[in-house]
């Protein structure tokens, strides 16, 4: 084993010349009179600042291991039942090329872990991986887990894995990573599991919300290795529903059921797939639920019966309440009862101001759906441009020149008779009128000409016709008109013939409002004029005094509109929407099949859709979808989301003005409802929020409430299995607002969830559910080989295809480590005591040498009187040397220490004893003494 020492902080150590030096230049200054004594302290200041630098800088010994503990980690669940042998000799070849230095372990695992050979040396021959484990799932963190536990300490560390990757619970990814931190070497033995035909349910697909009385979809994934026949069954709460025999083709194949949600409440579909070829059966079924809401409540907005198809179409399957534009509610506490509103071909000033700002706040706080639809009173001819319903809507009210439009030359010939005085609520119909002028002033173009007309009995050009350039000037100008007398209409309608015929414009049109009764006969001369000029005529009749059917006469000879109106207050809105359509601009009048922009669920069921006659020319907003294009590229069917809502806009109309052939369309039904559906969003809750998922074999269940918080700690309920037994479950809070639990660990297939709790008031019910698919034991039709190729990079290891290249691979030999911070800071402590007592202690050699004196005096010369006396009762002792002279007698020596002995016995230091005898061993021991003497001389 070889060590070393490293340093967590290596930085710290430049600081030990710095302190060096500062230590020996401050020591220079110390006031002590002994230099001795100053350098004492100077060094032990030195080593105690050295110390601290070193513990600073924490330093570590480090050991380089000699021996390699590898344990093999062998995967024995069912997805390789059939590969257990080969997975056993792979570990049994491998221990074939293992060195003095190694040492092997075994464990086996799936589910479950267990230790099949604690690692030693020892080499047991033929091993078996059977062990007492749940196999039916693999779980490669806790035998990573495992082998960590039992892995030797003072042994280099590789885990070999061997595994098919199939990892149903943990995240071997991650432990992996750890364990590389840790000093682990993890390389992975790829193991595959030989298949033969197989057929596996991949996904099946259920809404997870639908409407009583919708139909819906339920799409099935089924993967197949080879072509074979197979049935298909469909489960609808444990009763079988539908069944199919299918052929099944080598790869993906896919199958969709239909079914109509008959019911509110939770609905369990599961699916099984029966193959005439298959291996593997546990992963032949799947289960899903849906939750099926009452009819949702459509609030629809018409006048006349405008939305009559769209009530044919989809009356089954919605509340669907009809009102006029005058009867709309004007309350939030009325509106907010509606999942969705409708509106067929409704003018802006049909609208009450207070409902269409409480639509725009449902549709953006509550989550509320809109869809809009077109005709002639709608979108821009409709007064929409700069509105709150513009705002809502996913298109913009102007439109994209994709080429250049006709200017249009207009005239407007305004009653101002003394009649036009009159009105309701202080307004006139005079004042009503001058509006209208004034926003078709706001709607022209700048390229358009327009032209003024105020009559009663004479004609007052208020405007003579000409280019827009100055809209304010027009408005003013339109403002000054003041009523007058009678009524004659054909002298003005001949001043606008005059004036608008010699004009440079594409397109020329003459409005005539009027509420009165004028000259009965001489019209055929002005109208064959106004025809032959190219200029069209349409009129406006006011009130019940106003002649109709002359006026309606007109409009048809001059091939324009005729409109008739009580309420004085649609004025404006009738002439806005009539300089739309003379304009020619938005109204797009022509055959054409709607182009597909992009796929949506509105679409869900529809192969193929017809033709329509026409639309009303709008532009898509930046951020919204699509879905149906004309074939100019105008918006035809566009979405988005607006807040938490969503609105739609359908620019053809539905009454089947453009829609002949949609009326009759016998997928009709399914794209309303589908559009339906999407706008409301399947009545999403904002009150609180249900979350499930599925983690290693269990349920989790967290419920957030967004408002009202339950005064329950708990949430208790029942679990619903797919067997239809029950249990208990409980939700424990995990924050206020926020519960959460979990089940035991349960079987594949759906489980529906019910929970009470009480809230401020009332409290409530609370339904969801989750599945538990099958385990990804068996989802055999998978790669798992990028899987694999993570876990050895994340390990530090590598993929391995042979035995012999087990032990050959490098290991992490990071040895072992430990830290010495402690033992520094010690002898810190230890240094800074010695300090304090070299600097506060007056201690000098000459006080140790006088103190050590005093105490040694005494004793020798006691030790000294003692050999004197014991000396006299000894016999001389000759010895001889080799020569065979006789060396010095004891009696000389004896002679030297009696000397001794009387000197101190002069200075009085040898106290007298009286005599004893000697013991024969003390004897010899002094003679020993004496001899030894002699020698040293």
């Amino acid at each position: 084993m070889q060590t070393g020492i490293t340093f967590d902080n290596p930085w710290a150590l430049a600081l030990i010349p710095v302190v060096v030096v500062f230590i020996i230049l401050t020591g220079r200054n110390l006031k002590f009179k002994s230099v001795i004594r100053k350098r004492m302290i100077t060094a032990l200041r030195i080593m105690l600042m050295l110390c601290l630098v070193i513990a600073l800088s924490s330093p570590n010994i480090k050991s380089t291991l000699n021996q390699t503990a590898t344990i093999f980690v062998a995967d024995v669940s069912d997805s390789l039942r059939r590969s257990r042998g080969r997975i056993q000799e792979f570990i049994q070849d491998s221990l074939g090329y293992i060195s003095d230095r190694d040492i092997t372990g075994v464990i086996s695992f799936a589910d479950e872990a267990a230790v099949v050979k604690m690692p030693d040396k020892a080499n047991n021959g033929n091993l078996s991986l059977n062990t007492k484990i749940k196999t039916g799932g693999t779980n490669i963190e806790k035998a990573l887990t495992l082998a960590q536990s039992v892995m030797p300490e003072n042994a280099a560390k590789r885990l070999v894995l061997l595994t098919d990757g199939r990892e149903t619970s943990g995240n071997a990814e991650e432990k992996a990573k750890k364990l590389s931190r840790l000093g682990y070497t993890v390389d992975v033995v790829a193991f595959e599991e030989s298949i033969g035909d197989e057929v596996q349910m991949e996904e099946l697909s259920v809404p997870k919300q639908v409407n009583a009385g919708e139909r819906f979809d339920i799409s099935l994934k089924i993967k197949s290795t080879a072509n074979t026949n197979a049935v298909i069954r469909l489960y609808q709460n444990r009763t079988l529903a539908q069944e199919k025999s299918v052929e099944l083709y080598d790869g993906d194949n896919l199958f969709v059921f239909t079914d109509t949600a008959e019911e509110t409440g939770m609905i369990t579909y599961t699916a099984e797939v029966v193959a005439d070829s298959d291996t593997v059966i546990q992963n032949n079924q799947l289960s899903g639920f849906t939750q099926v809401l009452d009819k949702p409540k459509i609030l629809l907005v018409e006048r006349g019966n405008s939305g009559e198809n769209l009530v044919r179409y989809i009356d089954g399957y919605a509340q669907i309440t009809r009102v006029k534009p005058e009867e709309v509610p004007v309350t939030m506490q009325e509106i907010i009862k509606y999942d969705a509103f409708v509106l067929t071909d409704i003018n802006y000033e049909w609208l009450n101001e207070d409902f269409v700002v409480l639509l725009e706040q449902a549709v953006k706080h509550n989550g509320k759906g809109l869809l809009v639809t077109g005709g002639e009173n709608s979108y821009a001819p409709g007064g929409y441009k700069g509105t709150l319903l513009e705002t809502v809507l996913p298109v913009n009210m102007d439109i994209n020149e994709k080429e250049e439009k006709p200017n249009l030359g207009l005239v407007l010939v305004i009653d101002k008779s003394s009649s036009m005085s009159g009105g309701e609520y202080g307004i006139t119909k005079l004042d009503l009128a001058k509006e209208a002028a004034i926003r078709t002033v706001e709607v022209l173009e700048d390229t358009d000409w327009l032209g003024v007309i105020a009559f009663d009995e004479t004609v007052q050009w208020v405007i003579k016709t000409e280019q827009l350039t100055d809209k304010k000037k027009a408005t003013d100008l339109i403002g000054s008109i003041r009523p007058g007398g009678g009524t004659q209409i054909i002298p003005p309608l001949n001043e606008a013939w005059k004036n608008l015929r010699e004009k440079d414009t594409k397109l020329k049109h003459i409005i005539l409002l009027t509420d009165g009764h004028a000259e009965q006969y001489g019209y055929d001369r002005v109208i064959r004029n106004i025809n032959s000029d190219g200029i069209t005529l349409s009129t406006v009749a006011v009130g019940e005094e106003a002649d109709a059917m002359l006026l309606k006469a007109l409009a048809r000879g001059g091939n324009g509109r005729f409109y008739k109106t009580d309420e004085f207050s649609d004025i404006p809105s009738i002439l806005v929407k009539e300089t739309f359509l003379a304009g020619q601009k938005y109204l797009q009048n022509r055959s054409f099949y709607p182009e597909l922009v992009s796929s949506s669920g509105i679409l869900k069921g529809i192969e193929e859709i017809p033709p329509l006659d026409g639309y009303v020319a709008t532009s898509i907003k930046s951020t919204a979808s699509m879905i149906f294009k004309s074939d100019t590229d105008d918006p035809v069917l566009a979405v988005w989301q607006y807040g938490l809502g969503r609105t739609a806009a359908w620019t053809s109309d539905i009454q089947g003005t453009w829609t002949s052939q949609w009326s009759i369309w016998h997928d009709a039904p399914v794209f309303w409802g589908n559009l339906i559906s999407w706008l409301i969003q399947k009545n999403m809750n904002t009150e609180y929020s249900v979350d499930t998922t599925v983690k290693d074999g269990k349920g989790i269940i967290t419920v957030t409430f967004e408002n009202e918080i339950p005064q329950n700690d708990t949430l208790e309920g029942i679990l619903v299995s797919p067997d239809g037994t029950t249990s208990d479950i409980k939700l424990h809070i995990k924050k206020p607002g926020v519960y959460e639990g979990e089940t035991d660990k349960i079987s594949p297939g759906a489980y529906i969830i019910n929970l009470k709790f009480t809230g401020d008031e009332d409290g409530g019910n609370i339904s969801a559910g989750f599945v538990m698919p099958y385990s990804d034991e068996y989802r055999v039709l998978r790669d798992t080989g990028n899987f694999l190729e993570k876990i050895a990079k994340a390990g530090g290891g590598r993929v391995i295809t042979a035995p012999e290249q087990v032990f050959k691979g490098n290991v992490q030999n990071t040895g072992g480590t430990k830290n010495i911070t402690n033992p520094f800071l010690i002898m810190s402590l230890l240094l800074l005591l010695l300090d304090i007592a070299a600097r506060k202690l007056n201690v000098s050699p000459g006080r140790i040498r006088e103190f050590y004196g005093r105490k040694i005096a005494p004793a020798a010369a006691e030790v000294a009187g003692n050999l004197i006396i014991r000396t006299k009762n000894m016999k001389p002792v000759l010895k001889t040397n080799n020569n065979g002279d006789s060396s010095e007698s004891s009696e000389n020596i004896d002679t030297g220490i009696s000397a001794a002995a009387a000197e101190a016995d002069k200075q009085g230091k040898i106290k007298k004893e009286p005599e004893r005898k000697l013991a024969p061993e003390e004897i010899d021991h002094i003679t020993a003494l004496l001899t030894r003497r002699k020698k040293w001389k």
